[in-house]
């Protein structure tokens, strides 16, 4: 105290001294000055003294330090972990002092589950596991992270292949049972080739948890029922045009468009569009044309002006036609180019452009275009012969070589759909090469954005790779149309499962038993989660429909189904 006072008065003296002598510090002053200052110079010492005091006590307080308190208690800590044997599979428990607060999530390469435990600490680091490898589990590595808040005990639990495996809390404990799965028929892959799904994967995930989180992650979006027609590209702002995809099915007509036939009659007989041109630029107008038609299109410095036109569903030769006239314009067509200049100008084309093609009276320079467009590039015959080898390399059972010879053919002939479309499902449901698959089935869907397929081998392929949203977006677009294809009906189903989103499994498989009915593995698939979701009246009824299906269940699968009805009821 001594000691924190003297250090007080050191800092505090220099500028007493200045304030109390200060008043003295000029000479010569005149004595009725000199009183007044003495006066002032009390009234400063009475204020210092008070500033000294004031000070010193609070460096008083200031030396009280609060006392040290006691590290925090971690709020949950791990007494134990064991690994045993059941009849199912293997069981790991994480034994605890208190309810656990837990994120858990996989790791690859190698593969491992990664459980993360909030405010926890391992007590004895000796309690771990001695019998590793066991099982599914081959090791069990304990991480603590004290710089995060709050403190994070990590388990990294390193696994044998891709075992099924369940995770729950009870009381206190951490539960993972990995299921074991007997059947050797069990494809652990999920295949476009069949709607079916082998009988053994029925069994899996069945332990069933009363705690799950009612939040589903997985929600599919089935179709509307009414279907969008899709607009070509707008390169003019103000300009909005549409055309029927070159790929639909055309439309019935009524009788009531008949005119369509007089147009035919009268030549035009060009993909049909509709336009809505409000006070656009002519040179943007025929820009446009010129996209529609596939033709070149040359506009003459001469033309100029705005246009404002709305036609429907007519041949886009005729609407070309009708702006010409109203124009005051002409076209001039050769060798898939058009020409487009005023009335009273001439253009002439090069000679010998002209000279180098013969034609004969009669004859359209229309016809000449087909022929040119008809010729095959040597790029298209090579890829060709390419697919005859790759075809022929698949039936020897060589889908490495197979693959690399469909690769290079699609490298020539980058906008065959079927070839990358094959490509895709070769990598996916031969090779196992789930990055490679899903950029050949983005490829296709570049080409033809509405190819459910290749939008099914997307979604399969990420949800191999654990992409969940992306594989999620990818089943959604498989699902879009009308008529969805049963095995992206029954793979979402099962993505949506292995995923806890219950709800969203059973629309699926509702949907599918309306558009196809009920396969073996449907009716397994709606018992298995309404027991896991814990409705147990409805799930005996379900497992009583497999076994009066008609469909031969095997015996295994029999005998599971009764215990499970046993054991619900």
């Amino acid at each position: 105290m001594t000691s924190i006072i003297r250090s007080r008065l050191k800092i505090i003296c220099p500028f007493f001294t200045l304030f109390v002598t200060a008043p003295y510090a000029a000479r010569d002053i005149p004595k009725e000055q000199v009183i007044f200052a003495r006066r002032l110079t009390r009234l400063q010492c009475i204020f210092a003294g008070l500033l000294i005091s004031c000070f010193l006590l609070s460096g008083v307080a200031f030396a009280k330090k609060p006392a040290v308190s006691s590290p925090k208690q971690a709020l949950y800590a791990i007494s134990g972990i064991n690994l045993d044997q059941t009849a199912d599979g293997v069981q790991l428990v994480i034994q605890g002092s208190a309810p656990p607060t837990y994120t858990i999530y996989e790791l690859f390469d190698p593969l491992r589950i990664v459980l993360d435990i909030a405010d926890g600490r391992l007590v004895n680091p000796a309690k771990m596991p001695a019998n590793l490898p066991h099982g599914a589990v081959q090791d069990i590595k304990n991480i603590t992270l004290p710089d995060q808040k709050p403190a994070i005990v990590r388990l990294e639990i390193y696994l044998s292949g891709d075992p099924t495996y369940t995770i729950a809390r009870k009381g206190n404990n951490i539960v993972v049972n990995f299921t074991k799965v007997d059947f050797s028929q069990l494809n652990k892959t999920t295949t476009i080739a069949s709607p079916e799904v082998n009988l053994a994967s029925v069994l899996k995930d069945l332990e069933l948890d009363s705690t799950a989180n009612p939040a589903e992650l997985i929600t599919p979006k089935f179709p509307n029922i009414k279907p969008k027609a899709k607009p070509l590209p707008e390169k003019a702002p103000t300009a909005k045009v549409s055309a029927p995809s070159a790929t639909s099915a055309p439309e019935k007509k009524s009788p009531e468009k008949a005119p369509s036939d007089s147009l035919a009659f009268a030549g035009y007989e060009k993909q049909k569009i509709t336009v809505d041109f409000f006070k656009i630029d002519l040179h943007n107008v025929f820009r446009l044309f010129g996209e529609i038609s596939g033709q070149n299109i040359v506009v003459d410095e001469g033309v100029s002006g705005t246009l404002t036109l709305s036609l429907n569903d007519i041949p886009w030769d005729f609407a070309l036609d009708i702006i010409l006239n109203l124009k005051d314009l002409q076209k001039e067509e050769r060798f898939n180019t058009l020409v487009i200049a005023p009335k009273a100008k001439q253009f002439n084309w090069p000679k010998t452009a002209t000279s180098a093609i013969s034609v004969k009276g009669g004859e359209t320079v229309e016809t000449i275009s087909v022929k040119q467009r008809l010729e095959t590039p040597k790029e298209v015959i090579e890829a060709k012969n390419l697919i005859q080898q790759a075809i022929a390399a698949e039936k020897n059972d060589q889908p490495e070589k197979a693959l690399s010879l469909y690769e290079t053919a699609f490298s020539k002939w980058p906008k065959n759909v079927q070839l990358a479309s094959r490509i895709a499902s070769l990598c996916l449901t031969q090779l196992g090469m789930n990055a490679k698959a899903i950029h050949y089935a983005k490829a296709t869907l570049a080409l033809e954005p509405a190819n459910a397929g290749a939008a099914l081998m997307a979604a399969i392929g990420s949800a191999n790779m654990k992409k969940i949203e992306t594989a999620k977006a990818y089943f959604d677009l498989a699902i879009s149309g009308d008529a969805p294809a049963s095995e992206a009906l029954v793979s979402y189903a099962s993505f949506a499962e292995e995923y806890q989103s219950y709800n969203g499994a059973l629309a699926l498989l509702t949907r599918h038993e309306v558009l196809f009915g009920d396969t073996l593995d449907t009716l397994v698939t709606k018992a298995r989660i309404l027991d896991k979701l814990g409705h147990s009246a409805q799930a005996v009824v379900a497992y009583n429909a497999v076994l009066l299906s008609g469909y031969p269940v095997p015996e295994d699968l029999q005998q599971f189904i009764r215990e499970r009805i046993a054991t619900v009821n």
